[in-house]
């Protein structure tokens, strides 16, 4: 069972996003364990100027989140 945690809320955290939340993500990143998607949502959240939730358009991130979950 892959993680729920990780790191599907970093990218909703507020911005600027605290040091020590930083060297985590990227520690979690950067050990190899996990798929390499995670690693890729890591870097997504890292990059990310604001917070992305809530959604501007809940249609399309409905959307996105039926299709995930019909393509894991």
């Amino acid at each position: 069972m892959s993680p729920v945690a990780f790191p599907s809320g970093a990218d909703r955290m507020a911005r600027p996003l605290g040091e020590a939340v930083v060297r985590a993500l990227e520690l979690v990143r950067d050990l190899g364990f996990f798929d390499a998607e995670l690693a890729i949502a890591i870097d997504v959240a890292l990059a990310a100027p604001q917070a992305t939730y809530p959604p501007d358009d809940w249609n399309a991130y409905t959307r996105e989140r039926m299709r995930r979950a019909q393509n894991p």
